[in-house]
């Protein structure tokens, strides 16, 4: 019986702990709301089977400050307002490329610090995009680089 009683007294004393207080002021895309996926390579004609950098740039707002309260519901939200601007957004975002079978796309050691890399397995030209999640809304695609591989010459 001692037992029950703790584990109850446990429950009613932990579980407030575990409900989130929805906040009262949050953030929604402002009326000029838009955002944008910038990609890159560190060349556009590149070799076979060497590694390539990427970079991909990723810019979203502007967002406004509003009392949780004034939203319908269903409404989207956020606590807080991502950065406008994030320069290397290279392993946040998936790549996708034309010919998936002839692309190798590196996993970094450490994604926070290190970059995406690209290699092509075979020579031919090659269309690569991106594509990022969305803070409250559907995924969106950056812009399109076309690539041309080329067999190393002897």
């Amino acid at each position: 019986m001692k037992i029950k009683a703790f584990i109850l007294l446990a429950i009613q004393f932990f579980l407030p702990a575990c409900t989130e207080k929805v906040p009262e002021e949050v953030y929604v895309k402002d009326g000029l709301f838009s955002q944008s996926l910038s990609i890159g390579i560190s060349r556009q004609i590149i070799v076979v089977d060497k590694w390539y950098e990427l970079s991909a740039e990723r810019k979203t707002g502007p967002w406004t400050k509003v009392r949780r309260s004034s939203l319908p519901d269903g409404q989207c939200w956020i606590l807080r307002p991502p950065p406008e601007k994030e320069d290397n957004v290279t392993n946040n975002v998936t790549w996708v490329s034309d010919s998936n079978t002839h692309v190798e796309y590196s996993i970094p050691q450490n994604p926070f610090t290190e970059p995406r890399k690209i290699k092509f397995k075979a020579a031919g030209r090659y269309r690569l995009k991106a594509i990022s999640s969305a803070w409250c809304g559907e995924p969106f695609e950056s812009n399109v680089i076309e690539i041309e591989a080329t067999r190393a010459q002897n």
